[in-house]
């Protein structure tokens, strides 16, 4: 995925869903695929807190899905961990 491919899905799929903002970063991964290789490769990390409600996990669903589909990819790593965050 090249920068502008990034930056043309964080306006037309990250932020529509994720108003209220996010933070990504460059990464560089390794991972095995189905069909048993290793691939190393520059990767997006995405990043984003948000209440723990059907509207939230349907958009972050949406998101991971829009990504896999335009982006050819296999899998989309998502983590979730519960926090306290104020600002």
């Amino acid at each position: 995925v090249t920068e502008q491919e990034w930056m043309d899905f964080l306006h037309s799929s990250v932020t529509p869903r994720l108003p209220e903002g996010f933070t990504f970063w460059r990464a560089r991964g390794q991972w095995l695929t189905a069909g048993n290789s290793t691939v190393e490769e520059d990767s997006f990390v995405l990043n984003f807190v948000h209440p723990d409600d059907k509207s939230s996990e349907s958009a972050i669903r949406a998101i991971a899905a829009d990504y896999k589909s335009r982006f050819h990819q296999e899998s989309v790593l998502r983590v979730r961990n519960n926090v306290c965050a104020s600002f």
